[in-house]
């Protein structure tokens, strides 16, 4: 991606959010683990709407762990993703930048999994964005991989993870990860 694309106005989240502010603005991270499913919930409030991060931990030959985010509207979990709110927008993804950047300073991980099951193309080109800003520091950015379940994966890969177990695990995230 050219550093320019980051500015180019569209219509979602990443779009309608300032670089700079979301690069320094910080929100009050709630953490919380569930061993029942093997995740960590990173959750805050921006406009007193409630946003989660979750964190679910796998294993395939390397340890990942897929990443997503949520709003919870009346108690229900959901993804879908609007368009009004732009005045908090780069806060939201602030405050899930802050969560990955935090779970990456406590965890040592191979591969960071990013899927989307719907809004696709919305879901999908903000993630690949937010996964841009650290792909350069964690290792190779393996976007846009379409799987047998429906989903839509990018995946980030840690230098360390040799070629062989890249090639892998992409095969294993085409035919067998599942997302729900």
């Amino acid at each position: 991606m050219k550093f320019y694309d980051l500015f180019k106005r569209q219509n979602n989240y990443f779009a309608n959010a300032n670089l700079f502010e979301i690069l320094n603005t910080k929100v009050d991270l709630k953490w919380e683990n569930s061993n029942e499913n093997q995740t960590v919930f990173a959750s805050f409030k921006v406009d007193e709407k409630h946003f989660k991060v979750f964190f679910e931990a796998g294993n395939f030959k390397v340890d990942y762990v897929n990443i997503g985010f949520f709003q919870i509207i009346d108690g229900e979990e959901t993804t879908e993703l609007t368009n009004n709110v732009s005045s908090s927008a780069s806060v939201i993804i602030s405050g899930v930048f802050q969560a990955i950047q935090e779970f990456l300073k406590k965890y040592e991980i191979d591969v960071l999994v990013f899927a989307v099951l719907n809004n696709v193309d919305k879901r999908m080109k903000l993630y690949n964005r937010i996964i841009a800003l650290y792909s350069s520091k964690f290792g190779v950015m393996i976007p846009n991989i379409k799987t047998s379940s429906g989903a839509e994966v990018t995946v980030l890969v840690s230098h360390k993870v040799p070629k062989v177990q890249i090639d892998e695990f992409k095969e294993y995230v085409k035919e067998q990860m599942q997302f729900k």
